[in-house]
């Protein structure tokens, strides 16, 4: 069975992760042959080089635009006009050289996967990992109408959550659904240091911008310590744009945080870091699942997560972490405030998060979407 996947972006964030340790499983254990469709080059195509994965470069464009931006009418019809022109190439090319038996798109903000199955004649899958606006500030070219003709069209939507899957049936209820958490490598099992005292290791990773929403775990921070509770440390992991990045270091700095607050960077062996951290937070707007979230738990580190989207059907109140309204500064902290007081409870949780977190593998996430190959294969 060979695949062709279509990717939306070059970096080794949560989609491109998930999509590397889907398609080396279904290679390694149901001989699936992937071949990629990357649009740029960066630290995705260096990985599917090193993992022996062909790959086809094309400058094709995504079928979103940032909504915060300006002439929004003007992109879209450029856009457009660069599919007309632009997409034809590609299929004459792809039809010419390459014979697969499926498509899979990675993302929904690309939609020449769609096109590309109609101009070849094979089955088209659409993994459908993003709110859009909600959580990246994106919005679609196409009219609602026609995106949702296109989904209704695409033999099966891979949804990474029940709050996409909702999302979806909003658009229609005969869009073709099929609900897959994401799969990550849940690390051995190991014996977690929890100390009764000393500082407690905070920790939120991600990418680096608004809809992050970095800006109130900082806050919170800054509430713990004025009132008097300074025996915690946060650790912001992740890169970004450095003018987001300097407006966050900057806070820290105005507001005396230096010695409560660090700013790591991009930390590629996150599995590592995580060893030496106490809980993990999840302050984005609105998470479509929560890939992070998962590799906390896999750490014995109970979360504290914003009651919205995917986060809500990972987050078990008092059992594996907290929930808080997002924005919600004060509850933000209390809920920090909570493992701070309450040590015991902080490794009775941490056990119940890594316990949690086993349904969550590679292996579960690469077997259920085999069986949406083998079922339009039949």
């Amino acid at each position: 069975m060979k695949v062709l996947y279509i990717t939306h972006y070059s970096a080794m964030y949560g989609a491109n992760l998930s999509l590397l340790n889907m398609m080396l499983y279904l290679r390694e254990k149901f001989g699936v042959e992937p071949i990629v469709l990357i649009n740029e080059t960066g630290a995705f195509q260096k990985e599917l080089e090193k993992n022996s994965i062909r790959y086809l470069l094309y400058k094709y464009p995504k079928c979103t635009i940032n909504s915060t931006k300006s002439n929004i009418a003007i992109k879209k019809g450029i856009k457009k006009l660069i599919r007309v022109f632009i997409y034809p190439f590609i299929f004459k090319v792809l039809k010419h050289s390459e014979k697969v038996d499926i498509i899979h798109s990675n993302s929904s903000t690309i939609d020449i996967g769609y096109y590309l199955s109609k101009y070849m004649c094979c089955p088209h899958i659409w993994h459908v990992r993003e709110f859009g606006k909600e959580d990246y500030n994106l919005i679609q070219i196409d009219s609602i109408n026609k995106i949702t003709m296109k989904y209704r069209e695409t033999a099966y939507v891979i949804a990474i959550s029940k709050a996409i899957e909702k999302m979806l049936k909003n658009m229609s209820p005969s869009i073709n659904i099929r609900v897959i958490y994401n799969g990550i490598h849940v690390c051995e099992p190991y014996k977690k240091k929890y100390f009764a005292k000393g500082k407690l290791h905070f920790c939120i990773v991600g990418l680096i911008s608004p809809n992050k929403r970095q800006i109130d775990v900082i806050k919170a921070a800054q509430v713990l310590v004025s009132h008097n509770i300074t025996d915690f440390k946060l650790h912001i992991v992740g890169d970004g744009k450095e003018d987001i990045k300097n407006q966050l270091k900057s806070y820290v700095r105005e507001s005396g945080l230096e010695n409560y607050i660090e700013f790591t960077g991009y930390i590629k062996q996150i599995d590592e870091y995580l060893v030496d951290m106490d809980v993990g937070i999840v302050t984005s707007v609105k998470e479509a699942f929560g890939r992070t979230t998962i590799e906390y738990m896999s750490n014995y580190m109970p979360v504290i997560g914003s009651a919205d989207g995917g986060t809500l059907e990972l987050i078990e109140p008092y059992r594996n972490g907290y929930l808080y309204e997002s924005g919600n500064i004060e509850k933000l902290a209390i809920c920090m405030e909570r493992f701070l007081l309450d040590r015991k409870n902080l490794s009775k949780m941490g056990e119940k998060a890594r316990c949690f977190s086993e349904k969550f593998t590679v292996r579960q996430n690469a077997e259920n979407v085999y069986e949406l190959y083998t079922e339009l294969m039949q």
